[in-house]
């Protein structure tokens, strides 16, 4: 039995022997493959090898200012890393998100190999986008990258052109070079073969010559992106006249100047066209454009187009984005052209020259959304019927017009408008109460910069629950209200603007409105008459608060903060206040957040708080003019590193200005003028690596200037005067390309001048009140920019310079108080510019040139002219640093050190103090600009010039202590402006002028000296008698010198003796001796009196 069983299993398991066979194959095949899954699957193997080992490599390329992705080297699988992404079967790397790796601030590049990325086999996208990555396009091999179908390369700083090698890259559908440094000709042979290409970008690069013909071969292209080359003058299209599908071509910015009518005839299926920032000013440079029945988005920004909107822009019938802006369309606001755009959703007209208002053809335009308007010049009343039927208008920018009133029922139809700009307007009178109850959707509303007068409540607001933003800043003459009875608003604000404008005096005491505004973000009510203590409840109630600003009122009692943290404050401004006591010593404890902090002049007194240093994203910093004393912390330029400007100028602080042996490589601003700072200046200027303005003026600090300074390699303004710096002026000064004004005066400065200066961007230099030698360089007469020269009170010797440039621009020129000598060269009178000139105090001789009369010494146009340094943070944090030089000058007999801003409203001449001969020239007179005139203390003879009277500008006219005869003109009374008058101390005679108007306030000191004069305010009255009978062709050319004088008297005594018998003899004999003698008489008068004149004058000299 069992023998038959086994025989029969043998014989059954031969039967089916194939069967078993093929039952284990499958079986281990099955197991194989769960094995190989599992194996691909598990994480502790991950992406290839090779994959990982090039990612550090490519981490490790990067530089210390480059931000290395944090999960990199964590771990064996790579597809974990973020900025990577890996094919969920392969495990191979498929996209790598690479993008502003290096930060953008840091003046550091990237010098990326490329070959790093041909291991990666399956890329399908590489970003490396913003990176500063430098080197040849040409020399980029990623040819091996065959899968590769997006690459974004945009805003580096590679060279030369597409390279052949990219031709390769046969699957690439995106690639982006835009914002590189790519030059030679707009050529894209290297890509021809890419027939999936879709999408091209080579924007904004150094691309010139036509679009090439080799465009043609891509045929996929969907958008072309060009602008921002130096393409030719005639737009030429042909080599994309057959790419069928494109639909986005930009252009902007190409130099473009003119196109052809068939310039866009074969680009059917173009749905955005920009050409913007051209010169297609001409209509039939854009008459092509209206074939392109498909198009959506026309930009035709800043090209200078004239007249009015072209006619043919109505067969756009899709067009639904126009911008016209930043032209110089003119006449009145016409919108005939484009009436039939049903579908036009944006209009942008703005910073044109449009004038009118607005017309009722608006009103065919159904579904318009954002019309802009603003920088026109419409006018009138703000009239919104041709607005009316828009029931889809969201955004209304009227602002920068000169609009001057509002219709009351113009907004109520305007039930969707969210944002309402009509700032910067004249707009006057009262604000409607009810003018905005209809605009229910709205949100932003800006009246700021406007004539507003009366009273305006916020209960106007009732009806707008949406409203969040409000600036009605700048309304001087307007009282706003904004606790109206029991008015209980029903919108949450997050900007709120009121600044310039009067308040409540209780707007902080009684705070019920802005109790309410739980939600606000942003209040300003600087300038505004706000009185009361210190409203910290600000802090306690309006926890979201971002940014105070309370500045320019009369805020007075303790600064004071909140009790708790508070991570949300980023500005606050509290300057121009009446606060005191002592800065809160755990202020950077409780604002670690801050930026901008501005407590300037206030009074506030003790040390500056060390927890200030806690700050650590502070920017700007702004503690002076306060009565702070003490040290300056060492953590508040250690723990700020994002510190961009420090005032701390005008207190009382002391010790050494910075430490030895740290830098600052955010600061550009730095005032810490005004103080009381002793030691020398840092030696390691050069760590502040961005600096572009440092005073430190009238501290007590000293020392040489070191030559580290030479090396701040932004430094625009450095004012170190009123110190007592010693040794030479540094050389080093004049590496500073950049350097815009220096001030090294009133310290104990020795030696030469430097004669390197040659910065192009040089506007001020002052060296005075120092103990400077040697001459003036001529080559301060040679650098164009130059605006202002104060070299005064020094010990320099020598002649003026002669060369002086063509280009010169020079305003300011004041060489007082030195030893300088010689004749006023004749070559100043090239300084076209020059409305002061202050030469006093020397040894000058000669004579005055008389083509001083032919310059223009007229005070500038302030629009025109600008003597200042500007240096601005716009937006919310509210700083803006205007540099300006002081001068020293001598005016109405005073010396005082004036601004240059201020110098803009006056011109001057002052030669006084010299050794200046002969007589003035009379074209002096042709100066009727002139303010001031100043020719005292010199050797000038001869008479006052009648042409004197044509000075019609004058306030200050000193001629005294010279050796002037003759009478003083009658027609200076003339001068209504003039407030100092002297001609004390000369040898003028005759009558005073009538004592009337402006001469009615000089005294007798203005006029002494003179023993011929005679009137008012002098003892002698004024007769007829009084005036000498000199005829008047002689008085204007008589000489009075000592040389004369002496001529004069040896010929009078010659003649006496030889005349005198034959007189007496001839008067004796002949029959007509009396009436002669009669005749004699009057002669002999006249000649006493001219003897007597001249004998004072020779004892004067004596």
């Amino acid at each position: 039995m069992c023998i038959r069983q086994s025989h029969y299993i043998i014989h059954f398991a031969m039967e089916n022997c194939h069967y078993f066979v093929t039952c284990l194959r499958l079986a281990i095949l099955l197991w194989t493959s769960l094995i190989v899954v599992l194996c691909s699957s598990s994480p502790s193997i991950g992406c290839p090898l090779e994959e990982y080992e090039a990612l550090l490599k490519l981490r490790s390329s990067l530089n210390q200012y480059s931000t290395s992705p944090a999960t990199w080297g964590r771990g064996r699988d790579c597809c974990l890393w973020e900025r990577v992404t890996c094919n969920n079967n392969t495990r191979q790397v498929s996209k790598l998100r690479l993008s502003s790796l290096v930060e953008s601030d840091q003046l550091q590049n990237w010098r990326l190999n490329f070959s790093i990325f041909s291991n990666f086999h399956e890329l399908r996208q590489l970003n490396l986008a913003n990176n500063q990555i430098i080197g040849s396009l040409s020399h980029m091999d990623i040819s091996g990258l065959r899968k590769l179908e997006i690459l974004d390369l945009t805003n580096n700083l590679l060279t030369e052109s597409i390279p052949l090698s990219f031709k390769n890259l046969t699957s690439l559908r995106v690639l982006k070079l835009g914002s590189n440094m790519l030059n030679g000709t707009l050529d894209v042979e290297g890509i021809t073969e890419l027939k999936k290409l879709e999408i091209l970008d080579l924007s904004s690069n150094g691309l010139t010559g036509t679009i090439s013909l080799s465009f043609k071969n891509l045929s996929s292209l969907n958008a072309l992106y060009l602008g921002g080359n130096m393409l030719n003058d005639t737009l030429d299209v042909e080599g994309i006249s057959g790419l069928r599908k494109l639909e986005i071509l930009d252009l902007s910015n190409s130099g473009l100047i003119r196109t052809t009518p068939l310039s866009f005839k074969n680009l059917s299926s173009l749905s955005a066209l920009y050409l913007g920032g051209n010169m297609l000013n001409d209509p039939l440079d854009v008459e092509g454009i209206s074939r392109l029945r498909k198009l959506e988005i026309l930009d035709l920004s800043d090209n200078g187009l004239t007249r009015t909107i072209p006619l043919s822009f109505k067969n756009l019938s899709s067009l639904s984005i126009l911008y016209l802006d930043s032209n110089m369309l003119n006449g009145t606001l016409d919108v005939e052209g484009i009436t039939g755009l049903r579908k036009l959703e944006i209009l942008d007209l703005s910073d044109n020259e449009l004038t009118g208002t607005i017309p009722l053809s608006f009103q065919n335009l159904f579904s318009l959304r954002v019309l802009y308007l603003q920088g026109n010049m419409l006018n009138g009343i703000v009239q919104m019927e041709g607005l009316s039927r828009l029931q889809n208008l969201c955004v209304l920018d009227l602002s920068y017009n000169q609009l001057n009133g509002i219709h009351p029922l113009s907004l109520e139809k305007l039930v969707s408008l969210q944002r309402l700009d009509l700032s910067h307007n004249i707009l006057k009178g009262n604000v409607p109460p009810h003018i905005f109850a209809g605009l229910v959707s709205l949100q932003y509303l800006d009246l700021s910069y406007n004539l507003f007068d009366g009273h305006f409540s916020f209960s106007s607001f009732g009806n707008l629950s949406k409203l969040n933003i409000i600036d009605l800043s700048n309304n001087e003459e307007l009282f706003i209200h904004l606790d109206h009875g029991k008015f209980v608003p029903s919108f949450q604000l997050w900007y709120l603007k009121l600044s310039h404008c009067n308040l409540d005096a209780s707007t902080l005491a009684t705070p019920a409105f802005l109790s309410s505004q739980h939600q606000l973000a942003f209040l300003d009510l600087s300038h505004s008459n706000l009185t009361g203590n210190f409203p910290y409840w600000l802090f306690e109630n309006l926890t979201g608060l971002i940014g105070l600003k309370l500045r320019n009122n009369s805020i007075r009692g303790a600064f004071q903060l909140p009790k708790h943290l508070n991570t949300s404050m980023y500005v606050l401004d509290l300057s121009m206040n009446l606060l005191s006591g002592s800065i809160p010593t755990d202020i950077g404890t409780i604002f670690p957040q801050m930026v901008t902090l501005n407590l300037s002049s206030n009074d506030l007194t003790g040390n500056i708080p060390s927890s200030l240093g806690n700050m650590s994203y502070l920017e700007l910093l702004d503690l002076s003019h306060n009565n702070l004393s003490g040290e300056l912390p060492t953590g508040l330029i250690i723990g700020c590193p994002q510190l961009i400007l420090l005032k701390l100028g005008n207190n009382s602080l002391h010790g050494k200005m910075f430490g030895t042996n740290y830098g600052h490589p955010s600061l550009i601003i730095v005032y810490l003028d005004g103080n009381k700072f002793t030691g020398p200046l840092p030696s390691n200027l050069s760590f502040y690596q961005k600096l572009g303005t440092l005073d430190v003026h009238n501290n007590q600090l000293s020392g040489i200037i070191p030559e580290s300074i030479g090396l701040v390699s932004d430094l625009a303004y450095l004012n170190l005067g009123g110190n007592d710096f010693h040794g030479e002026i540094p050389n080093h000064l004049c590496n500073l390309t950049w350097l815009q004004s220096l001030d090294l005066s009133h310290n104990n400065l020795s030696g030469l001048l430097p004669h390197c200066f040659q910065s192009s961007e040089l506007l001020h230099l002052k060296f005075a009140g120092n103990a400077l030698t040697g001459t003036i360089p001529s080559s301060y007469f040679n650098i164009p920019s130059l605006k202002a020269l104060d070299i005064s009170n020094n010990q320099l010797s020598g002649k003026l310079p002669t060369k002086i440039g063509e280009k010169m621009s020079l305003q300011i020129l004041v060489l007082s108080g030195n030893s300088l000598e010689g004749r006023i060269p004749i070559e100043l009178c090239n300084l076209r510019s020059l409305h002061i000139l202050d030469l006093s105090k020397n040894n000058l001789s000669g004579s005055i040139p008389s083509c001083f009369g032919k310059m223009h010494f007229t005070k500038p146009n302030s629009a025109n002219t600008d003597l200042s340094i500007e240096m601005g943070f716009d937006g919310v944090l509210g700083f803006y640093v205007s540099v300006i030089l002081m001068v020293d000058l001598i005016t109405k007999g005073n010396s005082y050190a004036y601004p240059t801003d201020h110098l803009l409203l006056m011109s001057a001449i002052d030669l006084s103090a010299n050794k200046l001969t002969e007589n003035i020239p009379p074209e002096i007179g042709n100066l009727n600009g002139l303010v001031q005139l100043n020719l005292s203390q010199n050797q000038l003879t001869g008479p006052i010039p009648k042409t004197f009277s044509k000075l019609s500008q004058i306030e200050c006219l000193d001629i005294s202590h010279n050796q002037l005869s003759g009478v003083i003109p009658s027609q200076l009374t003339q001068l209504n402006f003039l407030e100092v008058f002297s001609v004390a101390y000369n040898n003028l005679s005759g009558c005073t002028p009538d004592f009337k108007d402006q001469f009615a306030t000089f005294n007798v000191s203005c006029y002494e000296g003179n023993i011929g004069l005679h009137g008012p305010p002098m003892e002698k009255t004024c007769t007829s008698d009084s005036s000498p009978t000199v005829p008047p062709e002689v008085e204007e050319n008589q000489d009075c010198s000592v040389e004369d004088d002496a001529i004069f008297f040896a010929i009078l005594a010659v003649s006496f003796v030889v005349s005198f018998w034959g007189c007496i003899a001839f008067l004796l004999s002949h029959h007509t001796g009396q009436h002669i003698r009669s005749m004699l008489d009057g002669y002999m008068d006249s000649l006493i009196e001219r003897i007597l004149i001249a004998a004072h004058k020779r004892t004067r000299m004596q």
